[in-house]
């Protein structure tokens, strides 16, 4: 109970900083607990490991914890697919992909269509990471005919696929609705996301007054939730659009400690590359 985000009780925020109030011991409560109950652990801790950048803990947990799981088990298609979420964060497209691919079976022989969704939603992005982009639209379609669950990831990965493409009025319409349902929802990560795409849409629109915008709004939520990875390239993006000097450089050094914190090397060459400009 610890670990699980009860949506109706509390905010992101709150079950992100409860959960890390309570980070040793449920890594001991993994550790020790018989393997089904660390799985629904450790699944249920899933967003918290993408959004707090603890992906080497969160592969060598999920890791150890499938072959305990037959594949008949409710909880596999879950625990692979963050899993999956992890090893895209390492750019480990191939491991993600045999994981997502495992996992969306697995989510068809259950019937778990919710499940399905965020599956296709990951394997589009997946597909774009590898530079497939037919591929990644095809997935993302079939993500968003699935009618349980939330749209709102999909058409956010869809308006990256878009932007990717140059077609800046589609991305903007994708990730406009994106915007507007997870403000709906109330989901902060989500929103946030959302946001910060949003924002690099608008610049390379020219409309870099309302990238400002979307950018400081993306920015203060990803400290809010302690969204780390999100935080460092939206606060590295509005570095290099704002006025002052003096706020980019602060900026700046905030970024190169997030990027520090989780070990993004790519995030760091960026700063770097930005700091030198700077200088």
């Amino acid at each position: 109970t610890i670990a699980r985000w009860d949506r109706d009780q509390e905010t992101e925020v709150e079950w992100l900083k409860r959960v890390d109030s309570y980070r040793d011991n449920l890594r001991a409560a993994i550790s020790y607990a018989v393997p089904e109950t660390a799985a629904e652990i450790a699944v249920a801790l899933g967003d918290a490991f993408v959004v707090q950048g603890r992906t080497d803990e969160g592969i060598s947990i999920y890791r150890a914890l499938e072959p305990a799981l037959p594949l008949s088990h409710p909880l596999r298609p879950a625990l692979l697919y963050f899993w999956a979420l992890l090893e895209q964060a390492h750019d480990d497209t191939d491991t993600a992909e045999r994981l997502l691919q495992e996992s969306l079976t697995l989510c068809e022989a259950q019937g778990d269509q919710s499940m399905m969704r965020r599956v296709l939603g990951n394997l589009g992005l997946n597909a774009r990471n590898r530079g497939d982009m037919p591929g990644a639209r095809q997935y993302l379609l079939r993500s968003l005919e699935i009618g349980i669950g939330s749209r709102a990831p999909t058409l956010i990965r869809l308006g990256v696929l878009e932007h990717d493409l140059d077609n800046l009025e589609a991305a903007r319409a994708f990730l406009q609705e994106a915007v507007a349902l997870e403000r709906a929802d109330n989901d902060a990560i989500g929103l946030a996301i959302a946001l910060g795409k949003l924002g690099y849409v608008e610049r390379d629109a020219g409309q870099l007054v309302l990238a400002e915008t979307l950018w400081r709004e993306a920015l203060q939520i990803c400290r809010e939730v302690g969204y780390t990875r999100e935080r460092g390239y939206y606060a590295l993006a509005l570095s290099g659009i704002i006025a002052s000097s003096e706020e980019a450089r602060q900026l700046l050094q905030e970024v190169r400690a997030a990027f520090e914190s989780i070990g993004d090397s790519e995030g760091l060459a960026r700063v770097n590359a930005r700091s030198d400009a700077h200088t």
